[in-house]
């Protein structure tokens, strides 16, 4: 149940964009403790998402014997993983920074852009998926 308090939290603070005064002291060190963990764990699954997608790309790119229908859809769905960690993952974590650093929350440019990529990416991977059925 707590966990659900704190994730209600956060997604205030995220949604509304609010600043961190309408939340009592205890929840706010849940919340800097929940967004440090977010962020340590998004860099670093951004690092091994974007080198191991990378790994993939690059061989089957380079290979020729790899140039298959259904290694092209594998291919697909290693470049949007690969911009995901790339792109997406990184943002999050200046996302949670802002947040942590500025108790304001972070610019409504930088959820535009996370917004509109984390969209297409997830269509992207879903319609990939989709051709692959």
């Amino acid at each position: 149940m707590e966990v659900y308090r704190l994730l209600a939290t956060c997604s205030l603070i995220y949604l509304l964009n609010t600043n961190h005064s309408a939340i009592s002291n205890g929840d706010l060190a849940k919340l800097r403790t929940f967004l440090i963990t977010n962020c340590v764990i998004n860099a670093c699954t951004s690092l091994s998402a974007a080198f191991g997608n990378g790994i993939v790309l690059m061989t089957i790119w380079k290979s020729r014997s790899l140039h298959s229908p259904s290694n092209t859809l594998l291919f697909g769905l290693a470049l949007t993983d690969f911009s995901v960690g790339t792109f997406i993952q990184p943002m999050e974590v200046a996302k949670c920074l802002f947040s942590l650093l500025t108790k304001e929350g972070s610019p409504k440019e930088l959820n535009s852009a996370f917004d509109v990529l984390s969209v297409i990416l997830s269509g992207a991977s879903l319609v990939i998926q989709d051709c692959w059925d």
